[in-house]
């Protein structure tokens, strides 16, 4: 069975939100993320070996419905990393992706941020975030800012990056906030979604994380955050590598969580 979550001050698409209406499809097991424009174009296929961009136009004949976009590069020269960072859709329409990989064994979250414009079809950088983050979470917010959450830091230990920040693109400067003292953070990837008073709910799922959390909302209009837990979720240890989805009509706001299994390599799987 799946389950529906509908937590208090539940989770609505904005105006802005709706005239691009991004959709995103992820498959985290195999490192392929895919993010979808109802617009026209279906942009960035990325994996750990590719380290470039594809833009992809469903309604041109092939072979001339694909194009690739100039690769961006680091200040070191090295080609952008986009594995394992974190997408999501601008107000006017540009595809922001911050973190990622900037190594492997293990793997340490980058604080670099870019923008991919449709219209240009070039990538370009924008102010880097605080710290690392690999795995991370963003969102748009009512506001067409951008929330970027959890992830690993840039160390080798495995830290988990313990704030929040958020963009403003008219500025181009990420604010800092903090979560409270004793809260043991958003797990990676950690599944989330705009609620209509401008709090934001996560719903439980996420990608690859011991981290033992209950759903909850986030208030964003203090510092320390405030967070209040959503109890009732079914086989909440289950929940690594499910998938969400807001129900329409969106205005119901009713949050469905699906699938998943235990963290780490069991053979076992989720079908709540």
């Amino acid at each position: 069975r799946d389950q529906t979550l509908t937590p208090v001050g539940h989770p609505i698409i904005t105006p802005a939100e709706r005239r691009f209406a991004p959709t995103t499809v992820r498959q985290p097991r195999n490192g392929v993320r895919h993010e979808l424009e109802q617009v026209s174009d279906i942009i960035g296929i990325r994996t750990q070996q590719i380290f470039t961009s594809v833009v992809w136009d469903p309604q041109a004949a092939p072979p001339g419905n694909f194009s690739h976009p100039p690769t961006i590069f680091d200040a070191h020269g090295k080609a952008f990393d986009f594995f394992c960072g974190g997408d999501t859709f601008m107000p006017d329409g540009r595809l922001i992706s911050a973190g990622g990989t900037i190594a492997y064994g293990p793997y340490r979250g980058r604080a670099d941020a870019t923008v991919f414009d449709p219209k240009t079809e070039k990538w370009s950088f924008i102010a880097p975030m605080t710290h690392g983050r690999w795995y991370p979470s963003l969102i748009a917010l009512g506001d067409g800012r951008i929330l970027a959450a959890t992830g690993f830091t840039e160390v080798f230990s495995f830290q988990h990056n313990q704030t929040v920040e958020i963009y403003d693109a008219t500025t181009n400067k990420w604010e800092l906030h903090h979560f409270p003292q004793g809260f043991p953070n958003l797990p990676l990837y950690a599944h989330l979604f705009l609620l209509e008073n401008g709090r934001v709910f996560f719903d439980g799922g996420h990608m690859d994380d011991v981290l033992s959390l209950e759903p909850c909302v986030i208030d964003l209009t203090h510092e320390p955050l405030q967070t209040t837990p959503i109890f009732g979720i079914n086989a909440r240890d289950m929940r690594n590598q499910s998938t969400s989805v807001i129900l329409p009509p969106a205005q119901d706001q009713r949050v469905m969580l699906m699938g998943g299994g235990p963290d780490g390599k069991q053979n076992t799987v989720n079908d709540n």
